[in-house]
Protein backbone atom coordinates (compact mmCIF):
# COMPACT_ATOMS: atom_id res chain seq x y z
CA UNK A 1 0.00 0.00 0.00
CA UNK A 2 0.96 3.30 -0.54
CA UNK A 3 0.03 6.40 0.58
CA UNK A 4 0.46 10.33 -1.14
CA UNK A 5 1.06 12.66 2.10
CA UNK A 6 0.84 16.51 1.84
CA UNK A 7 1.04 19.39 4.69
CA UNK A 8 1.06 22.61 4.62
CA UNK A 9 1.93 25.31 7.07
CA UNK A 10 1.15 28.85 6.81
CA UNK A 11 2.35 31.46 8.45
CA UNK A 12 0.85 35.60 7.88
CA UNK A 13 2.46 38.28 9.26
CA UNK A 14 0.27 41.59 10.46
CA UNK A 15 2.93 43.80 8.64
CA UNK A 16 6.27 42.72 6.89
CA UNK A 17 9.18 41.36 8.48
CA UNK A 18 12.51 41.35 7.13
CA UNK A 19 13.74 37.87 7.92
CA UNK A 20 13.10 34.61 8.75
CA UNK A 21 14.43 31.44 10.32
CA UNK A 22 12.84 28.27 10.82
CA UNK A 23 13.47 24.42 11.20
CA UNK A 24 10.52 21.95 10.23
CA UNK A 25 10.46 18.15 11.31
CA UNK A 26 7.96 17.40 8.55
CA UNK A 27 9.82 14.54 6.61
CA UNK A 28 8.55 10.64 7.88
CA UNK A 29 11.12 7.94 8.60
CA UNK A 30 11.48 4.89 7.26
CA UNK A 31 11.41 1.79 9.41
CA UNK A 32 10.50 -1.71 9.06
CA UNK A 33 7.01 -2.04 7.83
CA UNK A 34 7.25 2.07 6.94
CA UNK A 35 9.26 2.98 3.69
CA UNK A 36 9.69 6.60 2.38
CA UNK A 37 9.92 6.07 -1.50
CA UNK A 38 10.07 10.04 -1.82
CA UNK A 39 9.95 13.43 0.42
CA UNK A 40 10.59 16.71 -0.34
CA UNK A 41 9.53 20.07 1.51
CA UNK A 42 9.46 24.08 -0.20
CA UNK A 43 9.17 27.43 1.18
CA UNK A 44 7.82 30.39 -0.41
CA UNK A 45 9.37 32.89 -0.61
CA UNK A 46 12.04 30.99 -1.74
CA UNK A 47 14.58 29.87 1.34
CA UNK A 48 18.37 32.04 0.89
CA UNK A 49 19.87 29.04 2.50
CA UNK A 50 18.71 25.37 2.93
CA UNK A 51 19.77 22.52 5.17
CA UNK A 52 19.01 19.45 6.35
CA UNK A 53 20.81 17.11 9.14
CA UNK A 54 18.89 13.72 11.23
CA UNK A 55 19.21 14.62 14.65
CA UNK A 56 19.94 12.24 17.85
CA UNK A 57 16.62 10.39 17.42
CA UNK A 58 17.26 9.48 13.34
CA UNK A 59 14.59 11.77 12.49
CA UNK A 60 14.72 14.89 9.40
CA UNK A 61 15.57 17.91 10.44
CA UNK A 62 15.28 20.91 7.69
CA UNK A 63 16.41 24.30 8.66
CA UNK A 64 15.57 27.32 6.44
CA UNK A 65 16.19 30.81 6.05
CA UNK A 66 14.24 33.75 4.42
CA UNK A 67 16.39 37.32 3.55
CA UNK A 68 13.67 39.14 2.19
CA UNK A 69 11.01 40.95 3.40
CA UNK A 70 7.98 38.91 3.34
CA UNK A 71 4.49 39.28 4.83
CA UNK A 72 3.46 35.51 4.37
CA UNK A 73 5.74 32.07 4.61
CA UNK A 74 3.90 28.95 3.49
CA UNK A 75 5.49 25.55 4.03
CA UNK A 76 4.99 22.61 1.96
CA UNK A 77 6.24 19.13 2.88
CA UNK A 78 5.26 16.35 0.36
CA UNK A 79 6.33 12.47 0.71
CA UNK A 80 5.16 9.07 -0.72
CA UNK A 81 5.39 6.08 1.79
Amino acid sequence: MRYQTTHVTTYHYDQPVAQCLTEAHLIPRSFPGQQVLEAKISVEPPAADAEHRTDYYGNDVATFSVRTAHDSFIVTATGLI
